[in-house]
């Protein structure tokens, strides 16, 4: 993804670029959505619309990642 085709480009800590509200790791963007109504047809088909995908989770280390993301963002919307 390069930062001149983002309307608003946020860099992470490793220096990928994504569009505001994601967040980068390893090259890849990530989106954390909180609908968990959602069936995986559903859930697929809401990524498919914004030009992303489920992820696959690949390795340890983006398990820990995502894992990690998650909690801290959780964290930022209990009262």
């Amino acid at each position: 993804m390069q930062s001149d085709i983002l309307k608003h480009p946020t860099w992470s800590a490793d220096g990928t670029v994504c569009e505001e509200g994601w967040i980068g790791y390893h090259g890849n963007c990530y989106y954390f959505h909180n609908d968990t109504t959602l069936n995986y047809s559903d859930a697929r088909q809401r990524c498919m619309s914004q030009n992303a995908e489920l992820v696959s989770i690949l390795s340890e280390d983006e398990y820990k990642f995502l894992a990690d993301t998650r909690t801290s963002r959780l964290r930022l919307y209990l009262p």
